[in-house]
């Protein structure tokens, strides 16, 4: 079988999980900025109705994407953790392997980070509540709280705070990031790809983060943009309404000579029009903002979705810190670590799998210091892990055309069924089949094999045997179990010389181990190499 090939530096994996600490505590105070610079942006999108639709979904996406880096600064958190409690693993191993005990000099337990909850910016709804533009109070009383009243100084600064973040963002992505899996970029060990996928998923939610910032700085200033352009054209109605009035007065002036009063009253009445017309005006304008405002919070609602995904990456990733030294292991699984039976060891469910005792499961070693176990626990784990790897090569290398090793199981149900545990020599121990001696139901007869006949037996090399079969019967048929393929297993051919004794039995094999059995066997109580020894047998090529 080809071995995995595992090359290796302890200290390499210490240098990524420092990149990974140092990429959380980038990510860190980037918020710490971006929280500190919207800290004074509240109430900055206006109390008009479309100030106030805006602003409900800027503060939830907002929100969430606060959330999405207090998820990102966690999620590297764990991840340096993983990676360096893999470096302390391995250097243990090396340690232990020296005859020494506890674990490796240099390298600590790490923890994993605390769970991040930082506050989320002021809300945006709510405005100035006021317009210093000349000539307001002829319309205000007509506009009332329809007139758009956001913080465009404040929008601005808040558009400027999100752009920045997402700078800061890419340079991490670009630049930092990629220093976790360089620093790594000659080491060959089976966690290698769980690292790789691990990193690759939390550095996309940054780049995606970078993204939605960008969108709700964007989003900022273009309210601000559309504010400023209502204010301009209403400040511009307002100097035309202005001129027409003052002219109307001084029309009604001029005509009060002549009229004896009556004409206030016309002045009146056409400086009303003429007001009616421009709150008309201003009234298409706030429209035409609330239009165009719409298209922006579909667009700021179309972040939503994207930074929810950002906010729950760190749940997607399951750390555990499990380290070995010397006699135990220190793991915050749950679950007892004592007795290593061999259900534990075929089905360690969320506890231990096949990267245990490397560090990283399932992306990377996730949990907390805590329960002590059996180190033969682990052992054992990694033992049959490597175990199962060797019965899929050599079933493919040595095994039948068409051979299915588990059958109509699957392989976990088939492991629970057949497999009994290792012996202390490191043996595979089997349940084999109910009948007596491997017969079909138990029933057997004094062998018929005449002078001249050949007999095959499969067995380890140098090893005796108890069990033959006639040449050419197939591996299926002989209810053997896949190990039995290994390259160590070799068929024996022999000739019979003279008649049997009557003790050595035939008869059909007993089904099992998922296989249909029912070739001939022959069974030889005090083994085959007696019997050769006796000159009833002899090896032939």
């Amino acid at each position: 079988m080809a071995g995995t090939v595992l090359d290796v530096d302890a200290q390499d994996f210490v240098t990524s999980s420092s990149h990974a600490a140092s990429v959380a505590r980038a990510i860190s105070q980037a918020g710490a900025t971006l929280r500190g610079a919207l800290s004074g942006d509240s109430q900055m999108a206006g109390s008009d109705p479309t100030g106030r639709k805006w602003a409900a979904q800027y503060d939830k996406v907002a929100a969430d994407a606060i959330s999405g880096i207090d998820s990102l600064e966690t999620a590297f958190g764990q991840i340096a953790a993983g990676l360096s409690v893999t470096g302390l693993n391995y250097a243990t191993a090396d340690w232990l392997s020296a005859g020494k005990s506890g674990h490796a000099p240099g390298y600590t337990v790490p923890s994993l980070p605390g769970e991040v909850c930082s506050a989320a910016p002021p809300s945006a709804s709510g405005g100035t509540g006021s317009c210093d533009i000349p000539g307001w109070h002829y319309v205000a009383d007509f506009i009332g709280d329809m007139w758009p009243d956001g913080d465009t100084g404040k929008l601005r600064h808040a558009k400027t705070a999100w752009s920045t973040f997402a700078d800061t963002l890419d340079s991490i992505h670009g630049a930092d990031i990629p220093r976790i899996i360089s620093a790594l970029d000659d080491t060959q060990t089976p966690e290698m790809p769980a690292i790789h996928s691990t990193v690759t998923t939390v550095k996309s939610s940054v780049s995606k983060l970078a993204q939605e910032a960008r969108n709700l700085s964007s989003a900022a200033g273009q309210l601000a943009d559309q504010i400023d352009h209502v204010h301009q054209q209403t400040e511009q109605e307002l100097i035309s309404l202005g001129e027409q009035l003052a002219a109307t007065a001084a029309i009604g002036i001029g005509l009060t000579i002549f009229t004896a009063g009556l004409s206030d009253a016309a002045g009146a009445l056409a400086g009303g029009g003429e007001i009616a017309v421009a709150v008309s005006r201003i009234l298409g304008f706030i429209a035409e903002l609330g239009t165009n405002v719409a298209r922006v919070v579909d667009t700021v609602a179309e972040s939503a979705g994207a930074i929810a995904k950002v906010a729950g990456v760190s749940e997607q990733i399951t750390i555990r810190i499990v380290t070995i030294a010397g006699n135990s292991v220190v793991t915050g699984v749950g679950g007892g670590l004592t007795n290593i039976g061999v259900q534990e060891i075929v089905d360690p469910g969320a506890d231990i799998d096949n990267s245990f005792v490397n560090g990283f499961v399932g992306g990377a070693a996730f949990g907390v210091v805590g329960e002590v176990g059996s180190m033969a626990r682990v052992a054992a784990v990694k033992q049959f892990h490597d175990f199962k790897l060797n019965l899929k090569d050599w079933a493919a290398t040595n095994g039948p055309a068409g051979y299915q090793m588990y059958g109509s199981l699957g392989e976990k149900a088939w492991f629970k069924t057949y497999f009994q545990g290792f012996d202390k020599k490191g043996y595979a121990q089997w349940k084999w089949p109910d009948g007596d001696h491997g017969f079909l139901n138990g029933v057997s007869k004094p062998n018929s094999l005449t002078v001249g006949q050949q007999i095959t037996r499969l067995s380890a090399k140098g090893a005796d045997g108890r069990f033959a079969t006639d040449p050419g019967t197939s591996f299926g048929s002989m209810s053997l179990p896949p190990d039995r393929l290994a390259p160590n297993f070799v068929t024996t051919k022999y000739e019979v010389l003279k008649p049997l004794p009557p003790f050595i039995r035939e008869g059909a094999i007993d089904p099992g181990f998922e296989q249909a059995g029912m070739g001939k066997q022959y069974f030889f109580p005090k083994g085959i190499d007696q019997l050769v020894k006796d000159g009833y047998l002899k090896v032939i090529p």
